[in-house]
């Protein structure tokens, strides 16, 4: 990397004098805060994050005060300066934008940005520092939020959405920057917003769909010198919003969707019997429940005591939904796999016995053994990569035969969704878990492994035995983790399906099931035994 940041510069200063583009000289000087140095800092960190896991290392609060210069001054100053530099700049702070200014003025500067830099396609195409540096994966996912284009709808299924300040913790990009891997609950109303599932009309629908930024709001919660939510005012106007649209006496027709590990609304008091007739959009079918809170009750909601309630999912009407493996990061799982398994099997994440006090403990609350055990018996084993998280872990899964799938705090784990991205054969250690089928048309047994969490010994000599013996099995499965991927994919949303039996997405799989639900009353059930393996 060193290589390539300094043979970059050097060949930007040698070409400076000559290149006649002054609005790509970055030189700095229009203001005291934006030096040549702040140009070279900001196109060094966005190097940083593209090849490593996480974000830009660039100082929030530097990036943020300088975006504020531009805003205090003309920002065409600034790029005929540096122009790459203002677009990567307003890139990178987009969904602080969107949070502190709203939807429309993170558009515009959206909008502005791309506008200025193709003025200079030609140039910025030899340009170094926007071709080898620039971390575009982290916004290539911005035309979701920014554009919208008009959705294809796979189904005849009409869906109507409640709309409420109160509901949105956040704008949704904002919401998406903080959520990760929880972001269905963003993902799935924006994209709903923008098809033709959508109605403005109830009593055109089929559906009712209650959009909250549930998750959003905890991890807005937890923030230091942040007002304290209010849980139990949104909780009530939820209930105020139902009512107001007469449509209390319609509980079996509402869609509620639970993105991560807690249900919360599930056990707020006044809507828990609506919530049990409705249909239940869950990535953890076992969430970890609260005690009732609201209501009667008089307590707020505790989100440190809850205790999980295992196949919960089942005892309603409900569907399991894929977690979000973030658009970045799927990408450069996608950029990585090159056919290339140089690895038997690997593993890495957190467990009970993290380095981190507070995230062993985390898992030790939960009773969490899977993880810590599996690491203990694969350790040893040759061309194999297990323990803790590590900045090449999407390298490792990408050239790995097995992708070693154990149970954490919840019972799925986003690693089981990351190896499709990875081309991975998924093994899953969660005894408990049921993942998506979507009524069917994901045929786990075909590209997976599900293998009790109690015999792992048994398990390495089982996969041991696999690849040495049945070859071609192995490719097989390798090869349809590929075929199935784009049901877990929710960034091929802006794809028009080309019909709608070929339509293959997240959101495609849960109207289809939706869709069952509307003719048959029930979701067409495929019966996956607890554990499967394919000799």
């Amino acid at each position: 990397m060193d290589e390539i940041l300094g043979t970059c510069f050097d060949r930007i200063e040698q070409n400076r004098s000559g290149s006649g583009l002054d609005e790509l000289a970055c030189r700095g000087g229009s203001h005291e805060l934006i030096r040549e140095s702040f140009w070279k800092t900001l196109f060094f960190n966005q190097r940083l994050a593209k090849v490593s896991v996480g974000d830009s290392v660039v100082v929030h609060d530097e990036i943020a005060e300088a975006f504020f210069v531009l805003m205090s001054k003309d920002p065409k100053r600034f790029m005929k300066d540096c122009a790459q530099g203002v677009a990567v700049l307003v890139l990178h702070l987009l969904p602080e934008i969107s949070s502190r200014f709203g939807a429309d003025e993170a558009k515009r500067w959206y909008e502005f940005v791309l506008a200025e830099t193709r003025k200079f396609g030609a140039n910025l195409g030899r340009d170094c520092r926007w071709v080898d540096m620039v971390h575009f994966h982290a916004f290539d996912h911005y035309p979701i939020f920014m554009e919208k284009n008009r959705q294809d709808c796979p189904v005849d299924l009409k869906i109507f959405s409640y709309r409420s300040s109160l509901f949105e913790a956040d704008s949704a990009m904002a919401c998406y920057a903080r959520n990760k891997f929880w972001n269905t609950e963003v993902l799935w109303p924006t994209w709903l917003e923008s098809s033709h599932c959508s109605t403005e009309k109830m009593d055109d629908a089929d559906f009712i769909y209650m959009p909250i930024f549930w998750t959003c709001w905890e991890l807005i919660s937890h923030k230091k010198d942040t007002p304290e939510v209010d849980f139990v005012a949104i909780g009530e106007e939820i209930v105020r919003t139902i009512k107001s649209h007469g449509a209390w006496s319609k509980p079996q027709k509402h869609v509620w969707l639970f993105s991560s590990a807690s249900w919360p609304l599930f056990t707020f008091e006044p809507l828990q019997e609506f919530i049990k007739k409705g249909i239940i959009l869950a990535v953890e079918p076992n969430p970890h429940l609260q005690p009732s809170w609201g209501g009667q009750t008089g307590r707020d909601i505790d989100l440190d005591r809850a205790e999980i309630h295992t196949a919960l999912l089942r005892k309603h009407l409900g569907l399991v939904v894929p977690a979000v493996v973030p658009f970045e990061l799927s990408r450069r799982l996608l950029h990585q796999d090159e056919g290339r398994r140089n690895f038997f099997a690997t593993f890495h994440g957190q467990h009970a016995r993290s380095s981190v006090p507070k995230v062993a403990q985390k898992y030790k609350s939960f009773n969490e053994t899977v993880r810590p055990q599996l690491i203990e018996i694969f350790a040893n084993e040759t061309s194999t990569s297990v323990g803790l998280p590590t900045i090449a872990y999407m390298e490792t899964m990408s050239q790995s035969v097995f992708c070693l799938c154990p149970q954490g705090i919840s019972s799925y784990t986003a690693r089981l969704f990351e190896a499709f991205f990875a081309g991975c054969i998924p093994v899953i250690l969660s005894d408990d878990y049921s993942p998506p089928t979507y009524g069917g048309l994901v045929p786990w047994r075909e590209f997976s492994i599900k293998w009790n969490s109690t015999d792992l010994a048994g398990l390495r000599d089982y996969l041991r035995m696999l690849l040495a013996d049945f070859q071609p099995v192995v490719k097989d499965m390798l090869r349809k983790v590929k075929k199935y991927r784009c049901w877990f994919d929710w960034f091929i949303a802006n794809r028009i399906a080309e019909s709608r039996e070929r339509a293959c997405s997240p959101y495609a799989g849960v109207l289809k099931s939706l869709s069952d639900i509307k003719m048959q009353g029930d979701p067409p059930e495929e019966f996956l035994p607890q554990f499967w393996w394919p000799v």
